[in-house]
């Protein structure tokens, strides 16, 4: 292959594919049409910040090599970032549903799996295939391909590490980043800066830089608050290499916390350690979730979400990798050596300021290795 910017090498990528074509085949599925980004890079390594523009399409057929239909200005990023070659191009004037039923005809399955619960199969990219192709069985594969990437490779998790190093360092930074009378987005700015400047790829979700009252907030960003005495700072961040993430969060307080805010810290921090000692292979998701929750009930607080998730590969917009991994009461799957998860952990009450803990941890043979070891102690600045 020569020298080339690929992630991996041939024989991984070949790996990866046979593993997808045996789940897919054990599903009866003659083809798999994959459009989920992440699932594109884990199986080609073409990757694109583009992939919203238009539609990209990866037949992944039983016996032959798998092909993409494309968009022409896509071209350059399928040659230099991709090891497969097989590609139909499409121009910005062209269906490219029209090319994807072309390819399928030369493929001829009968039964083709679609990722339904994918973005990028939007419901006229569906109808058109629907009415193009009235012979083929379409059923849903959605969760096939990440099923298979939440076990890690070796390879892999040497970027999830490195990511996590990242992680470390820009915490750090970020925390000494918070001080009395910055606004948040001068602490997002640190944020960003040094995440970027040790050596991380662009985040696949924004940094939270969250100041007092609105950390109370869920999935909000930073909005001209300023940092006040007695205030906590909420940070939660990701280093990203080779687009595999490694999330943490902490808390800050400006000056002494709130005796509240410090009680419910010791909380958080004891609910983290207990899920994470939790997490050795052959436990389940609800085992690990229980082990969370206890702590915070006990003190009479609540979780109403998912204790916790599958991070890995992660584009735009979301961190979580496999929703088959979420640490929620009703989830009885098993963690097996290489699964890595991110549990963030938080007491939120409506109107009073939130602290917040979380690591990425890696589940291995005997047990559980925290990649991000930053301490995990109140900082106060």
């Amino acid at each position: 292959m020569g020298a080339s910017p690929l992630p991996f090498t041939l024989g991984e990528f070949e790996r990866r594919l046979e593993r997808v074509r045996t789940s897919a085949a054990a599903r009866g599925f003659d083809a798999l049409i994959i459009t989920t980004p992440e699932n594109v890079y884990y199986l080609t390594g073409y990757q694109t910040t583009g992939f919203y523009v238009s539609p990209l399409f990866l037949i992944v057929p039983q016996a032959i090599e798998p092909m993409f239909v494309a968009r022409y200005g896509e071209r350059s990023n399928v040659e230099a970032k991709s090891w497969l070659r097989g590609v139909e191009l499409y121009r910005d004037d062209e269906d490219p549903v029209a090319r994807l039923l072309g390819l399928l005809q030369t493929v001829k399955p009968k039964r083709v799996g679609i990722e339904m619960e994918s973005w990028l199969m939007t419901a006229a990219v569906y109808q058109k295939l629907l009415a193009g192709a009235a012979s083929l069985d379409f059923k849903d594969c959605s969760g096939l391909v990440e099923e298979v990437r939440a076990t890690k490779s070796p390879e892999e998790l040497a970027y999830v590490q490195a990511a996590a190093r990242i992680s470390n360092v820009a915490m750090r930074a970020s925390i000494e980043a918070v001080v009395e009378g910055k606004a948040d987005y001068e602490i997002a700015a640190a944020v960003y800066g040094c995440t970027i400047s040790s050596g991380s790829e662009y985040p696949s979700d924004p940094p939270d830089a969250i100041v007092g009252p609105q950390t109370a907030q869920f999935h909000t960003t930073w909005n001209g608050q300023r940092a006040r005495r007695g205030d906590v700072v909420m940070l939660d961040l990701a280093g990203v290499v080779k687009r595999y993430l490694a999330p943490i969060a902490r808390t800050v307080s400006i000056g002494e916390p709130p005796r509240h805010i410090a009680e419910r810290y010791k909380i958080v921090l004891e609910a983290l350690d207990a899920g994470i000692a939790a997490m050795r292979p052959g436990a389940t998701c609800s085992q690990v979730y229980e082990a969370i929750a206890r702590p915070i009930t006990k003190a009479g607080y609540e979780i109403p979400i998912k204790a916790g998730y599958s991070v890995g590969i992660a584009f735009p917009p979301r961190r979580s990798e496999y929703p088959g991994l979420n640490l929620l009461p009703s989830n009885h799957t098993e963690l097996r050596p290489g699964m890595v998860i991110h549990a963030p952990r938080t007491i939120r009450v409506a109107g009073d300021q939130t602290p917040i803990c979380g690591d990425t941890v890696l589940v291995t043979q005997s047990g559980y290795t925290v990649l991000t070891d930053f301490p995990r102690r109140l900082e106060i600045r």
